[in-house]
């Protein structure tokens, strides 16, 4: 019983060191926003179009 206390703390400590690290370094997760955003709505056809242009360099 104690050994399973023990592991399942271990456990939530390095989910919650994991977490932190994901949450507070922006590097991880950096997303630029996109350049251009079109939208179309064809209404005889009920559709909708839309195209996202995205910069090209990677960083």
């Amino acid at each position: 019983m104690k050994r399973t206390i023990i592991i399942s703390n271990l456990i939530f400590g390095v989910l919650l060191l994991a977490l932190t690290i994901f949450c507070f370094s922006p590097q991880i997760s950096y997303a630029d926003a996109p350049k251009d955003v079109k939208i179309e709505y064809a209404s005889n056809a009920q559709t909708l179009a839309v195209t996202i242009t995205v910069s090209g360099a990677n960083k």
